[in-house]
């Protein structure tokens, strides 16, 4: 049941925060279009709107409209988009530059094409004082500068589709042109982000309450004679900071991590291309992918910290528990005072000889308090003794304390006979 909380809870951040964002940049796009663009076009002529420009509501439904020679920009097999010159319909030449070109993105085919050309009426979106963040903005390409070299940018007036194509959903423009859309569609986005975010939130509760609970859970000595003579005992092995070498493994993993992050980089600019494009579900992707990167990178920046800030300057392993000297001052803890100490070590070895080339060691020290130590071969002085000395020390503790409660248990379940009393 604790598993299956801590999944959906899980699945709160993260579908909180990604949706929350997704909704966020659609509300973004809407709103900077919503307010030059009204749900209802206005009608107008090619050649209206070549000589008086679109006015204050740039959805138009164009008549009179006649198509030139397509410019299809590909990616693959995969049409992209198609440019396409328009002209009045009563000039029967085509000028070599066209003053209006329309970017259309619905056809994938000849056949999508040639419908979209029979039509005698043509709902459009002039976007020439769009922002360039829109994702109506028609940015002239390549392909088509080099369609039409005599292309003046300035001077041409450029069409898109009016709706919007979201992962797959098409939103119509009386939906996406309407203030009232982009309200409710940010209600929407804070809402899904403070989910995440609550989630979030709960989530580090979770490990702070398993974590405290576990520390409760277990008896505190109380036993001050014992702790006193901890402070005073021969150490069975002492362990010394390794500065230089603890330098040298951070320095590694700060390289590891400025790689991690510099290849998260790569696919957020795919995320900047893919919207550019207007294909939210390939920018949706790229972001996953970086973020993981990121994750990654952070985690390894994480551990680069815990090597200092969860380490000791000098630590003694005695009969009855550990001492030792951190920044913040000198500390001691009894083996009972120990929740879990994990010991991992891995031995690489010469094929063949089997002669010892690699070795990599951690051990890891939970106590009641909370506090973590961490250690590893390259932060201490004799790890392998250390490491053993802990171990044991540990474990001994703690097979004391279940024979300890297993002869209470058995105490309970068959008490001694009492002995009959005398008669006089």
């Amino acid at each position: 049941m604790r598993s299956l909380g801590r999944t959906l809870v899980t699945t709160g951040v993260w579908a909180g925060l990604l949706f929350g964002a997704a909704a966020a940049y659609v509300a973004w796009q809407i709103q900077m279009v919503a307010g030059p663009a009204a749900p209802t076009p206005q009608t107008l002529s090619l050649a209206e709107l070549i000589a008086k420009g679109p006015g204050k509501n740039l959805h138009v439904e164009l008549t009179d409209v006649a198509f030139g020679p397509p410019t299809v920009e590909t990616q693959g097999d995969r049409w992209e988009c198609v440019w396409i010159p328009l002209r009045p319909a009563g000039q029967a030449k085509a000028p070599p530059a066209p003053a209006v070109l329309l970017r259309a993105s619905r056809p994938r085919g000849q056949a999508q094409l040639d419908d979209l050309v029979k039509q005698s009426r043509l709902a459009v979106l002039v976007t020439n004082s769009l922002p360039q963040r829109s994702v109506w903005k028609a940015r002239p390409s390549a392909d088509l500068q080099r369609t039409y070299p005599k292309l003046d940018l300035a001077k041409v007036t450029f069409l898109a589709e009016p709706d919007l194509d979201f992962a797959g959903f098409v939103l119509t423009p009386d939906v996406v042109f309407d203030r009232t859309s982009a309200q409710i569609v940010w209600g929407v986005a804070i809402g899904l982000l403070s989910l995440g975010f609550f989630c979030l939130l709960l989530r580090w509760s979770q490990k702070s309450g398993a974590g405290k609970k576990a520390r409760e859970a277990c008896i505190r000595p109380e036993d001050e004679y014992t702790r006193g003579r901890l402070a005073v005992e021969i150490p069975q092995s002492e362990h010394r900071f390794k500065a230089w070498d603890c330098f040298c493994l951070a320095r590694k993993y700060l390289l590891w991590a400025a790689v991690l992050f510099l290849v998260g980089l790569a696919p957020m600019s795919g995320v900047a291309f893919s919207l550019d494009r207007g294909s939210f579900l390939s920018a949706v992707v790229f972001a996953l992918i970086g973020l993981l990167f990121f994750r990654w990178g952070w985690k390894v920046v994480k551990a680069t910290v815990r090597l200092y800030s969860q380490g000791a300057l000098h630590i003694a392993v005695c009969h009855g528990g550990l001492r030792w000297r951190s920044r913040s001052g000198d500390r001691a803890a009894l083996w009972t005072e120990v929740v879990a100490g994990q010991v991992r070590q891995v031995a690489t070895r010469q094929m063949g000889t089997g002669a010892l080339v690699g070795y990599t060691g951690i051990c890891t020290i939970l106590l009641h308090s909370g506090e973590t130590l961490y250690f590893t071969n390259d932060t201490i002085t004799d790890f392998v003794r250390f490491a053993s000395l802990a171990h044991s020390g540990h474990e001994e503790t703690r097979q004391l304390s279940k024979r300890q409660f297993m002869n209470g248990a058995r105490g309970q379940v068959f008490p001694a006979a009492r002995p009959d009393p005398v008669r006089r």
